[in-house]
């Protein structure tokens, strides 16, 4: 493989990885027992009941995941008196967020898994040392610089992100609203420290194994030209 086509492949290749790193942290942290969790942790920031707190959380969780009974996320909301059509919407759009985030997962590992069994059949070693030192890079940078503005601009990044994400605007409710009674700000900010972290876990979990998956092919190579 020509040195320039293997860098442009190992960068892209490394971005097709880091998306789906970030996609996998993304689901782990919406999963309802941690999110369930988070609501605990941060119970202090809500005015709500904490049993009701729980409830509510780890329903509305099901239900963007397309995991849990509709019916039920809906009438609760329903009777939110301060902005009940607005909450109901919202969770629309970010339910139709997390279709688009579970096709981009199965595209990705798709990706990874066809391309990993590429190189180890045609052998492609530098170049899989050279997506290493590309991905562990991003794995670095990307997560501590989010992380960072997670910590200290977190209010400017929480609100680019959900201009991105929902253009529409419906994404800003009243204090009093029971969709930020049950997800306070500080709910947001656990759980985004929390991404930042499992991101990194996977990344460098990811990385060794891929370090380890040279080791063991270049050792049994040598093997076979000694022998």
């Amino acid at each position: 493989m020509a040195r320039s086509a293997s860098v442009v492949t190992a960068v892209l290749f490394s971005l097709v990885m880091f998306v789906f790193v970030v996609v996998t942290a993304i689901y782990l942290v919406s999963t309802p027992f941690v999110v369930r969790t988070i609501a605990q942790v941060t119970q202090g920031d809500s005015e709500m009941p904490l049993e009701e707190r729980l409830y509510a959380a780890s329903m509305t969780a099901s239900y963007v995941r397309n995991s849990g009974r509709s019916i039920d996320t809906i009438e609760y909301y329903r009777q939110d008196a301060a902005s009940g059509p607005e909450s109901i919407g919202h969770l629309l759009d970010v339910r139709d967020a997390f279709s688009v985030v579970r096709t981009v997962w199965a595209l990705c590992a798709m990706s990874v898994i066809a391309v990993i069994a590429l190189v180890v059949w045609r052998k492609w070693w530098n170049w899989l040392r050279l997506m290493i030192r590309v991905f562990a890079g991003l794995c670095i940078v990307v997560p501590v610089t989010f992380g960072l503005l997670a910590i200290f601009a977190f209010n400017p990044l929480f609100a680019f992100l959900h201009e991105v994400v929902f253009p529409q605007g419906n994404w800003q409710f009243p204090s009093s609203s029971l969709l930020i009674q049950v997800f306070p700000v500080e709910f947001w900010m656990l759980s985004m420290r929390l991404l930042v972290l499992l991101t990194l876990i996977i990344s460098v979990s990811l990385v060794y194994l891929h370090k380890t998956l040279v080791a063991r092919f270049l050792d049994v190579e040598l093997k076979e030209d000694e022998s």
